[in-house]
């Protein structure tokens, strides 16, 4: 075992699974980086569909139609935002974990000499 850190080096489990902490914390925050634009991408999304209404009467189903298929897009933009927070923190979870398993069996493998 390594002895490893937050931005410390690769973790070598066992002979074919490897794993790079720091690489998953900066894939948490990305997920986080994205999540927080689309659900600002989504809230544009549901307050110009608020504004449809300027067509009148004549552009009525059209400004329906689209106000429906603008709240449909905010609603997906808003759900994959909740995936994204979720990913980052199953992310970050992974890492701490790895980073906590590998002191602690090297810490068990340290006493035994």
């Amino acid at each position: 075992m390594e002895p490893n850190g937050r931005g410390g080096r690769l973790i070598h489990m066992i002979g074919n699974l490897t794993v790079d902490p720091s690489a998953l914390h900066s894939l948490s925050a990305d997920y986080r980086g994205h999540s927080t634009e689309l659900a600002a991408h989504a809230a544009d999304l549901t307050a110009i569909a608020r504004q449809f209404n300027v067509f009148g009467p004549v552009g009525e189903a059209f400004a329906a139609a689209l106000a429906q298929a603008t709240h449909q897009q905010a609603q997906l933009a808003y759900r994959l935002s909740a995936h994204l927070d979720t990913g980052a923190a199953t992310a970050t979870a992974i890492a701490d974990d790895f980073i906590d398993a590998d002191q602690s069996v090297g810490g068990r493998i340290g006493t035994w000499w």
